[in-house]
């Protein structure tokens, strides 16, 4: 029976056909002649159609979106399709669905479907009803997209049809460019083709419930839900964006980026019309001064211009390089087109995104990996952000694209009459390896507050820490080294990735020298070192007999069918697919002797991030205990975000380690408080030292 609550109302869209959206029920009983039994699980999939590319983001689309087909199914009931197009209500078991609160709603990245079912048909279902088939299969270090999804599952889908249907959403889907001059395809200009798109259409219902099905849901709980819910709330909830700011920051990049175009074609007598010609200025350097490049990074720049025997032309030229190819301008025109229509910047971050750890990922606009503050510019930020918009940094500052691109962070700010209250966690990767493994001096140190370059210094060489600190003082590099330690080695780390770091930092040192500092680290820090060996042991162990589990200080591991577990301190997984151990040395058989396994080791199938592909990875003790690192951390952080919601502290952003809340502009707010979020141990996490510090501002800034 219906309740006497009314649905949402009907939604004027413009001039299109208007949708009623469905109504109350207040119990699970229905029409016999629409449903025999109610559902307990709905499935959903939308065709949809926006002047908005999609490219923009999920919430600027939908503020134009017509949802043209909606796909779904009942329990294991077959697959409808209801073709919103054609002016017929939606098919009654649809709407009760819909409407019964005790129905689950699966889709296939919610954040879509959720969002254009809102805009476009004014369905509004609670949050806590949906689950996201692409969120579960991150959970679980699988794919998220449904067709790499279902070839890792091993789902058949019939590759003929689902060619035919990705022309047909582009032929339905896709607004047509003015180039081709055609006009939008619908059911009424294609009336066979419409037919087709309507097959196709339920396709990716029978997909995504065969993977559910196929997917583990060991992390499929009430806390991992719930924080998937949270991050649902701060991805609508978005951030204000300056775009006033943003614009100033285009035009003025495009300005600077014509000059340094300019000069670099009058300093090469045309020979290089812009420092963006990476080939014509590689050929000028060595033609005209002799000068080789491998390349044109950055960061092989940067070390070349430390040749003091440089011409001075040719560091002119490459700092004119290094201006022009700055990528961080990009940033503004990403905030500009995403942005929605209220100012606000939403849905930037993937739940899950990051294979294994099920850490966050960027989206829309990369905010992981934004631009630092040089300390130049730290206590001039407020000042050089109003250059930008009053269109006069080329005047006040030299390096102005330095500037434009170091005040990016500046894009995002509080609303009005509020303040963004942030706070990020210290060195949290640092001291949960330190938890995991033990390691009681590194966790005294974390916990009195010590410096831990200049105690891991100390530590490593047996050098008092007055000497160290002295050294510091008086601008030695003991501490550094002990910092370069301390980034490059705690996941099993050798001479290549010391030196790699220590390059970052401006240290260069010869290699026996490295191999000394890497084994005196190694030395200090034994307990660490064991949990490296002690993990891929236990890793062995648990894939060569499967059911067993195996105990690894605060981690347990077990394979169980086509999986590799371990358990988390904190109760959640991580998954490996697929894992395999083989020995390292085998027995030739032609020779006898012995000789190297090309496929010895431990190993599992995962996406490559480097080919993004989906492929056999192989793994080790030190990258296990990263993994198991930087996922207790997230789990630590996402505790830290739950407490800033619970305590009246919307989150608004989160990257990386920091939590970034919009309060309204009182004193009772602080960045304060959100570091005390922050840095309040879970109840799972007893003995783990955590710190964080906090501050508050209009404009976003680390």
């Amino acid at each position: 029976s219906r309740s006497t609550r009314k649905g949402p109302a009907e939604r004027d869209t413009g001039g299109q056909r208007r949708v009623k959206a469905p109504g109350h029920y207040s119990s699970r009983t229905s029409d016999p002649a629409t449903l025999t039994k109610m559902p307990e699980v709905l499935y959903l999939d939308t065709e949809t159609y926006s002047s908005i590319p999609l490219k923009d983001g999920v919430h600027k689309y939908s503020e134009a979106v017509e949802v043209m087909i909606v796909a779904y199914a009942l329990d294991d009931g077959p697959v409808n399709v209801w073709d919103v197009t054609s002016g017929e209500p939606m098919p009654e078991a649809l709407s009760q669905a819909l409407a019964d609160e005790a129905v689950t709603v699966w889709a296939h990245n919610v954040a879509f479907d959720r969002t254009v079912l809102k805009a476009s048909l004014g369905i509004d279902i609670a949050l806590e009803r949906w689950r996201c088939s692409m969120c579960l299969a991150y959970m679980h270090s699988m794919p998220g997209s449904l067709d790499s999804l279902c070839a890792a599952l091993e789902v058949a889908q019939d590759k003929r049809k689902l060619k035919s249907g990705k022309d047909l959403v582009r032929l339905f889907c896709i607004p047509p460019t003015e180039a081709s001059g055609r006009k939008r395809a619908t059911r009424h200009t294609h009336p066979e083709k419409w037919q087709e798109f309507l097959e196709y259409a339920g396709g990716d219902i029978v997909a995504m419930r065969e993977c559910i099905a196929k997917l583990p849901k060991w992390n499929l709980n009430a806390s991992e839900l719930a924080l998937w819910q949270l991050d649902r709330i701060i991805n609508e909830r978005g951030i204000a964006v300056d775009l006033d700011f943003c614009r100033a920051a285009v035009q003025a990049a495009d300005a600077e980026k014509a000059r340094l175009a300019e000069r670099a074609s009058e300093m090469t007598d045309g020979a290089v019309h812009a420092a963006t010609q990476r080939d014509a200025l590689l050929a000028h350097l060595l033609k005209a001064y002799n000068v080789s490049l491998p390349d044109m990074q950055a960061g092989t720049i940067e070390r070349r211009l430390e040749d003091p025997e440089l011409p001075e032309p040719v560091k002119e030229l490459l700092h004119i390089r290094l201006q022009a190819s700055g990528t961080s301008v990009s940033k503004y025109k990403a905030f500009l087109r995403a942005t929605s229509s209220d100012g606000r910047l939403r849905g930037t971050l993937q739940f899950g995104g990051a294979s294994r750890t099920n850490r966050w990922a960027g989206r829309l606009v990369q905010l992981q990996n934004l631009s630092r503050v040089p300390k130049y510019l730290k206590n001039q930020y407020d000042f050089a952000v109003e250059t930008i918009k009053c269109g006069a940094v080329e005047l006040v500052y030299e390096n102005a694209m330095d500037v434009i691109g170091s005040t990016v962070r500046g894009a995002l700010i509080a609303a009005p009459g509020k303040k963004l209250c942030r706070a990020d966690l210290s060195n949290i990767e640092g001291r949960v390896l330190a938890w995991l493994a033990g390691e009681d001096w590194k966790l005294k140190a974390f916990a009195s507050g010590d410096d831990l370059y200049i105690e891991g210094y100390s530590r490593s060489f047996g050098i008092p820490v007055e000497e160290v600190r002295a050294d510091e003082e008086a601008g030695g590099t003991m501490r550094l080294i002990g910092k370069v330690q301390e980034l490059a080695c705690g996941f099993q780390g050798a001479v290549g990735a010391f030196g790699s770091m220590a390059k970052l930092y401006g240290v260069n040192l010869e290699e026996d020298r490295v191999l000394e500092i890497v084994r005196a680290w190694r030395s200090a820090n034994p307990k660490i070192v064991a949990l490296w060996y002690d993990l891929e042991d236990a890793a062995i162990n648990a894939v060569n007999n499967a059911g067993t589990a195996y105990t690894c200080g605060r981690l347990k591991l077990r394979r169980d069918g086509q999986w590799l577990r371990i358990r988390l301190p904190s109760g959640r997984v991580l998954c490996y697919p697929s894992p395999r151990w083989e020995p390292k040395k085998i027995v030739d058989a032609d020779t006898g002797k012995t000789v190297d396994n090309p496929n010895g080791g431990l190993s599992y199938v995962g996406l490559n991030q480097y080919s993004r592909r989906w492929e056999r990875l192989r793994t080790y003790g030190g990258r296990l205990a990263e993994n198991c690192t930087q996922a207790t951390a997230r789990d630590v952080f996402a505790e830290g975000l739950k407490r800033c919601e619970a305590n009246g502290y919307p989150v608004v952003m989160h990257v990386h380690d920091e939590a970034i809340c919009e309060t309204p502009d009182t004193d009772e707010y602080s960045g304060e408080a959100v570091a005390r979020f922050l840095a309040t141990p879970p109840d799972w996490a007893e003995g783990l030292p955590l710190a964080a510090e906090g501050s508050e501002t209009k404009r976003y800034r680390k």
